[in-house]
């Protein structure tokens, strides 16, 4: 009888033990993958990690890896079946967050990967919308290279050159016009870009449409 006993209790400290490990590795995987620690993120994930799991906004382990550049991480995520797709309670995917804060490389792979370059969130918001928004302009350039469209608009009517011109970055209007941005176009409201430059006071931008003759 004592025997048995203590053959259950060992059971059951090794269930514990499972269990323990299953849920640190639930929560270890985001730092993980936010601090680019791929080989410790493999090891989370045999030991049951979820790939696709989620943070208190939304956020996946696959979010954190691109948004901080690390590659590597990415890909494994991606190879043991994170969703590029996934968006967050911001609707936000990770392909969103990597154009807002610049990640190029995060950006190419992850559309190499399988990630839309033209997803549109609720309110017609594109990649290629947040990058020209934030002033990122290699990012900029990573999108409309892997097929972002240049001229498309969101729910307002604003296209990414009006995002770039309302912010005041003048090197990725320049870049847009360069690469096709039709500064004719009208928002909902009826204005261009340069109506929309000249109520914002962005003298570089409008300084910049005024040399290119627009």
């Amino acid at each position: 009888m004592k025997q048995r006993t203590k053959i259950i209790c060992k059971l059951l400290v090794m269930a514990l033990i499972l269990v323990l490990i299953h849920y640190t590795a639930k929560f270890m995987i985001f730092w993980a993958a936010g601090h680019g620690e791929t080989r410790f993120a493999k090891v989370l994930l045999i030991l049951g990690a979820d790939v696709n799991g989620r943070e208190i906004e939304g956020e996946t382990p696959l979010m954190y890896a691109g948004t901080n550049g690390y590659i590597d991480t990415v890909q494994l995520l991606i190879d043991r079946g994170a969703d590029v797709e996934a968006v967050s309670n911001n609707d936000e995917t990770a392909l969103d967050r990597a154009a807002r804060v610049g990640q190029v490389e995060t950006i190419r792979t992850l559309i190499a990967r399988g990630a839309n370059p033209n997803r549109r969130s609720q309110q017609g918001i594109t990649p290629l919308m947040i990058a020209a928004s934030s002033g990122e302009t290699k990012a900029v350039e990573a999108l409309i290279t892997s097929g972002a469209r240049i001229n498309g608009q969101e729910e307002g009517g604003f296209t990414p050159l009006f995002f770039a011109a309302w912010n005041g970055h003048a090197d990725v209007v320049s870049l847009l016009i360069n690469r096709g941005a039709d500064v004719r176009i009208k928002d909902d409201s009826g204005k261009t870009v340069v109506d929309w430059a000249r109520e914002m006071r962005q003298t570089q931008v409008i300084a910049l449409l005024e040399h290119l003759g627009k």
